[in-house]
Protein backbone atom coordinates (compact mmCIF):
# COMPACT_ATOMS: atom_id res chain seq x y z
CA UNK A 1 0.00 0.00 0.00
CA UNK A 2 1.27 3.57 -0.72
CA UNK A 3 0.62 5.11 2.72
CA UNK A 4 3.00 4.39 5.60
CA UNK A 5 0.39 4.77 8.30
CA UNK A 6 1.32 4.93 11.99
CA UNK A 7 -1.57 6.65 13.82
CA UNK A 8 -1.42 8.11 17.31
CA UNK A 9 -2.62 5.54 19.81
CA UNK A 10 -5.04 8.13 21.15
CA UNK A 11 -6.49 8.43 17.62
CA UNK A 12 -7.50 4.80 17.82
CA UNK A 13 -9.50 5.54 20.97
CA UNK A 14 -12.17 7.30 18.92
CA UNK A 15 -13.53 10.79 18.51
CA UNK A 16 -13.42 11.50 22.24
CA UNK A 17 -9.66 11.07 22.57
CA UNK A 18 -7.85 14.23 23.58
CA UNK A 19 -5.05 15.89 21.61
CA UNK A 20 -2.61 16.01 24.53
CA UNK A 21 -2.75 19.22 26.51
CA UNK A 22 -3.38 21.78 23.79
CA UNK A 23 -7.03 21.42 22.85
CA UNK A 24 -10.36 22.32 24.38
CA UNK A 25 -13.82 21.86 22.92
CA UNK A 26 -15.08 24.53 20.52
CA UNK A 27 -18.45 24.57 18.73
CA UNK A 28 -17.51 23.92 15.11
CA UNK A 29 -18.77 23.79 11.57
CA UNK A 30 -19.51 20.46 9.95
CA UNK A 31 -19.56 17.02 11.52
CA UNK A 32 -17.54 15.88 14.51
CA UNK A 33 -15.82 17.76 17.31
CA UNK A 34 -13.83 20.88 16.53
CA UNK A 35 -11.47 22.09 19.23
CA UNK A 36 -9.78 25.33 20.11
CA UNK A 37 -6.03 24.95 19.85
CA UNK A 38 -4.03 25.96 22.91
CA UNK A 39 -0.62 25.07 21.53
CA UNK A 40 1.77 27.89 22.45
CA UNK A 41 3.30 28.04 18.96
CA UNK A 42 0.41 27.12 16.68
CA UNK A 43 -3.13 28.49 16.39
CA UNK A 44 -4.22 26.08 13.65
CA UNK A 45 -3.57 24.49 10.27
CA UNK A 46 -4.61 26.00 6.94
CA UNK A 47 -5.31 24.48 3.53
CA UNK A 48 -6.27 26.14 0.25
CA UNK A 49 -8.90 24.60 -2.03
CA UNK A 50 -10.03 26.87 -4.87
CA UNK A 51 -10.33 27.11 -8.60
CA UNK A 52 -11.72 23.79 -9.73
CA UNK A 53 -14.46 25.53 -11.73
CA UNK A 54 -11.76 27.10 -13.91
CA UNK A 55 -10.14 23.73 -14.56
CA UNK A 56 -7.17 24.16 -12.22
CA UNK A 57 -6.33 24.06 -8.56
CA UNK A 58 -8.00 21.98 -5.89
CA UNK A 59 -8.44 18.22 -6.21
CA UNK A 60 -11.45 17.61 -3.93
CA UNK A 61 -10.86 13.89 -3.15
CA UNK A 62 -7.18 14.61 -2.43
CA UNK A 63 -8.20 17.49 -0.17
CA UNK A 64 -10.72 15.36 1.71
CA UNK A 65 -8.18 12.61 2.31
CA UNK A 66 -5.65 15.12 3.63
CA UNK A 67 -8.19 16.58 6.06
CA UNK A 68 -9.30 13.13 7.24
CA UNK A 69 -5.77 11.83 7.74
CA UNK A 70 -4.77 14.96 9.66
CA UNK A 71 -7.56 14.25 12.14
CA UNK A 72 -7.55 10.47 12.40
CA UNK A 73 -3.95 9.43 11.74
CA UNK A 74 -2.17 12.61 12.82
CA UNK A 75 -4.35 13.01 15.90
CA UNK A 76 -4.84 16.74 15.35
CA UNK A 77 -8.00 17.96 17.07
CA UNK A 78 -7.22 21.65 16.85
CA UNK A 79 -8.53 24.21 14.41
CA UNK A 80 -8.35 23.64 10.66
CA UNK A 81 -9.24 26.32 8.15
CA UNK A 82 -9.80 25.71 4.44
CA UNK A 83 -9.55 28.80 2.24
CA UNK A 84 -12.02 27.99 -0.50
CA UNK A 85 -14.65 29.02 -3.00
CA UNK A 86 -15.95 25.42 -2.96
CA UNK A 87 -17.29 24.92 0.56
CA UNK A 88 -20.50 23.13 -0.44
CA UNK A 89 -18.68 20.80 -2.84
CA UNK A 90 -15.98 19.98 -0.28
CA UNK A 91 -18.47 19.30 2.52
CA UNK A 92 -20.50 17.07 0.17
CA UNK A 93 -17.50 14.86 -0.57
CA UNK A 94 -16.04 15.11 2.94
CA UNK A 95 -19.04 15.18 5.33
CA UNK A 96 -17.47 13.62 8.43
CA UNK A 97 -14.33 15.75 8.87
CA UNK A 98 -14.70 19.06 10.72
CA UNK A 99 -13.09 22.19 9.29
CA UNK A 100 -13.83 25.90 9.14
CA UNK A 101 -14.30 27.28 5.65
CA UNK A 102 -12.96 30.75 4.84
CA UNK A 103 -14.65 32.00 1.70
CA UNK A 104 -12.58 33.80 -0.92
CA UNK A 105 -13.44 34.96 -4.45
CA UNK A 106 -12.74 32.65 -7.37
CA UNK A 107 -9.28 33.14 -8.88
CA UNK A 108 -8.13 32.98 -12.48
CA UNK A 109 -4.71 31.32 -12.20
CA UNK A 110 -2.83 28.70 -10.19
CA UNK A 111 -0.36 31.30 -8.93
CA UNK A 112 -3.21 33.50 -7.71
CA UNK A 113 -4.49 30.50 -5.76
CA UNK A 114 -1.03 29.81 -4.32
CA UNK A 115 -0.64 33.45 -3.37
CA UNK A 116 -3.34 33.09 -0.71
CA UNK A 117 -0.71 31.38 1.47
CA UNK A 118 1.18 34.68 1.69
CA UNK A 119 -2.01 36.44 2.87
CA UNK A 120 -3.02 34.05 5.64
CA UNK A 121 -2.77 36.55 8.48
CA UNK A 122 -5.19 38.80 6.62
CA UNK A 123 -7.55 36.03 5.47
CA UNK A 124 -7.87 33.68 8.45
CA UNK A 125 -10.34 35.12 11.00
CA UNK A 126 -9.58 35.80 14.65
CA UNK A 127 -6.13 37.43 14.27
CA UNK A 128 -4.05 34.23 14.53
CA UNK A 129 -0.45 34.62 15.66
CA UNK A 130 1.02 31.41 14.24
CA UNK A 131 -0.22 29.16 11.43
CA UNK A 132 0.88 26.05 9.56
CA UNK A 133 0.05 25.96 5.85
CA UNK A 134 -0.14 22.56 4.13
CA UNK A 135 -0.79 21.64 0.50
CA UNK A 136 -3.56 19.11 -0.03
CA UNK A 137 -1.06 16.62 -1.51
CA UNK A 138 0.73 16.36 1.85
CA UNK A 139 -0.81 13.50 3.83
CA UNK A 140 -0.44 13.13 7.61
CA UNK A 141 0.45 9.46 7.96
CA UNK A 142 2.00 9.49 11.44
CA UNK A 143 1.26 10.97 14.83
CA UNK A 144 1.85 14.73 14.81
CA UNK A 145 3.00 14.89 18.45
CA UNK A 146 6.78 14.76 17.71
CA UNK A 147 6.33 17.47 15.09
CA UNK A 148 4.15 19.63 17.35
CA UNK A 149 6.73 19.38 20.12
CA UNK A 150 9.20 21.33 17.95
CA UNK A 151 6.89 23.19 15.55
CA UNK A 152 8.14 26.62 16.68
CA UNK A 153 11.73 27.67 17.18
CA UNK A 154 11.74 30.14 14.29
CA UNK A 155 9.37 32.69 12.80
CA UNK A 156 9.25 30.68 9.55
CA UNK A 157 10.03 27.03 8.88
CA UNK A 158 9.75 24.74 5.85
CA UNK A 159 10.94 21.38 4.57
CA UNK A 160 13.69 21.21 2.00
CA UNK A 161 12.56 20.27 -1.50
CA UNK A 162 12.70 16.65 -2.63
CA UNK A 163 16.17 15.33 -3.53
CA UNK A 164 17.03 15.84 -7.21
CA UNK A 165 20.06 13.79 -8.28
CA UNK A 166 20.17 15.59 -11.64
CA UNK A 167 19.43 19.12 -10.39
CA UNK A 168 16.50 21.42 -11.05
CA UNK A 169 14.98 21.41 -7.57
CA UNK A 170 14.44 24.33 -5.24
CA UNK A 171 15.95 24.76 -1.80
CA UNK A 172 12.62 24.64 0.04
CA UNK A 173 9.21 23.29 -0.95
CA UNK A 174 6.42 25.83 -0.86
CA UNK A 175 3.67 23.41 0.13
CA UNK A 176 4.43 23.25 3.86
CA UNK A 177 5.11 26.51 5.70
CA UNK A 178 5.04 27.41 9.37
CA UNK A 179 4.64 31.16 9.93
CA UNK A 180 4.59 33.22 13.10
CA UNK A 181 3.17 36.71 12.64
CA UNK A 182 6.29 38.79 13.26
CA UNK A 183 8.10 41.66 11.51
CA UNK A 184 10.64 39.24 10.00
CA UNK A 185 7.87 36.99 8.63
CA UNK A 186 6.01 39.97 7.17
CA UNK A 187 9.22 41.21 5.56
CA UNK A 188 10.01 37.81 4.04
CA UNK A 189 6.47 37.36 2.72
CA UNK A 190 6.63 40.84 1.18
CA UNK A 191 9.98 40.17 -0.50
CA UNK A 192 8.75 36.80 -1.77
CA UNK A 193 5.57 38.29 -3.18
CA UNK A 194 7.46 41.17 -4.83
CA UNK A 195 9.58 38.65 -6.74
CA UNK A 196 6.58 36.53 -7.68
CA UNK A 197 4.85 39.60 -9.13
CA UNK A 198 7.18 39.64 -12.15
CA UNK A 199 5.20 39.67 -15.40
CA UNK A 200 1.95 39.78 -13.46
CA UNK A 201 2.66 36.53 -11.57
CA UNK A 202 3.34 34.74 -14.86
CA UNK A 203 7.15 34.50 -14.68
CA UNK A 204 7.36 31.57 -12.27
CA UNK A 205 5.66 28.20 -12.53
CA UNK A 206 6.45 27.36 -8.89
CA UNK A 207 6.41 29.93 -6.11
CA UNK A 208 9.32 28.19 -4.38
CA UNK A 209 11.56 29.08 -7.34
CA UNK A 210 10.96 32.75 -6.55
CA UNK A 211 11.91 32.09 -2.93
CA UNK A 212 15.28 30.76 -4.14
CA UNK A 213 15.97 34.07 -5.91
CA UNK A 214 14.91 36.05 -2.84
CA UNK A 215 17.27 34.07 -0.60
CA UNK A 216 20.13 34.46 -3.07
CA UNK A 217 19.71 38.21 -2.62
CA UNK A 218 20.19 37.82 1.13
CA UNK A 219 16.52 38.03 2.10
CA UNK A 220 14.37 35.47 3.97
CA UNK A 221 17.49 33.98 5.55
CA UNK A 222 15.80 33.16 8.85
CA UNK A 223 13.79 30.21 7.51
CA UNK A 224 14.34 27.11 9.60
CA UNK A 225 14.52 23.71 7.92
CA UNK A 226 12.44 20.96 9.48
CA UNK A 227 14.25 17.60 9.66
CA UNK A 228 13.47 15.66 6.51
CA UNK A 229 13.11 12.50 8.57
CA UNK A 230 9.55 13.73 9.21
CA UNK A 231 8.68 14.02 5.50
CA UNK A 232 8.73 11.45 2.71
CA UNK A 233 8.34 12.40 -0.92
CA UNK A 234 6.58 9.91 -3.18
CA UNK A 235 7.65 10.57 -6.75
CA UNK A 236 6.78 8.94 -10.06
CA UNK A 237 9.70 6.52 -9.84
CA UNK A 238 9.04 5.70 -6.16
CA UNK A 239 12.79 6.20 -5.59
CA UNK A 240 12.37 8.39 -2.52
CA UNK A 241 9.81 6.06 -0.96
CA UNK A 242 11.87 2.93 -1.68
CA UNK A 243 15.04 4.56 -0.33
CA UNK A 244 13.13 5.66 2.75
CA UNK A 245 11.96 2.10 3.38
CA UNK A 246 15.56 0.92 3.08
CA UNK A 247 16.54 3.44 5.76
CA UNK A 248 13.57 2.32 7.94
CA UNK A 249 12.19 5.84 7.72
CA UNK A 250 8.92 6.40 9.57
CA UNK A 251 7.62 9.70 8.23
CA UNK A 252 4.94 11.86 9.81
CA UNK A 253 4.02 13.33 6.42
CA UNK A 254 4.02 11.92 2.89
CA UNK A 255 4.11 14.28 -0.08
CA UNK A 256 2.55 12.88 -3.25
CA UNK A 257 4.38 15.10 -5.71
CA UNK A 258 2.85 16.74 -8.73
CA UNK A 259 5.24 14.69 -10.87
CA UNK A 260 3.62 11.53 -9.56
CA UNK A 261 0.09 12.90 -9.93
CA UNK A 262 0.79 13.74 -13.59
CA UNK A 263 2.27 10.29 -14.26
CA UNK A 264 0.37 7.38 -15.76
CA UNK A 265 0.81 5.41 -12.51
CA UNK A 266 -1.22 7.91 -10.46
CA UNK A 267 -4.73 6.47 -11.09
CA UNK A 268 -3.64 3.05 -9.82
CA UNK A 269 -1.68 4.62 -6.94
CA UNK A 270 -4.65 6.73 -5.88
CA UNK A 271 -6.94 3.72 -6.15
CA UNK A 272 -4.63 1.86 -3.77
CA UNK A 273 -4.73 4.82 -1.35
CA UNK A 274 -8.53 4.77 -1.36
CA UNK A 275 -8.60 1.02 -0.69
CA UNK A 276 -6.07 1.38 2.13
CA UNK A 277 -8.06 4.17 3.77
CA UNK A 278 -11.30 2.28 3.33
CA UNK A 279 -9.86 -0.56 5.42
CA UNK A 280 -8.44 1.58 8.23
CA UNK A 281 -10.53 4.72 8.64
CA UNK A 282 -13.64 4.88 10.85
CA UNK A 283 -16.79 3.43 9.34
CA UNK A 284 -18.35 6.90 8.98
CA UNK A 285 -15.43 8.12 6.85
Amino acid sequence: YPLRLAPCQRSLEGAGARSREWASELPGAGAGVLTETQHPDLDGIVFICTGIREGHGCDLPLMCNSLSLLRFMGGWSGRVWVITDLEMELRAICPTTPFEAVEVPAVSSVMAMKNFKRQLFEIVPGSPKALLYMDSDVYSVGCLDPFLATVGGADMAMFHDVPCPFGGCSEFRGGFIYMRDSPSTRECIGDWDAELRRDGYRFYLEDQDALDIVRQRGQCLGIRAYPYSMMQAVDAGYFCRTFGRYRLKRPIFQHFTRGLRQHRVWPSTYGAIERQLGELMPSAW
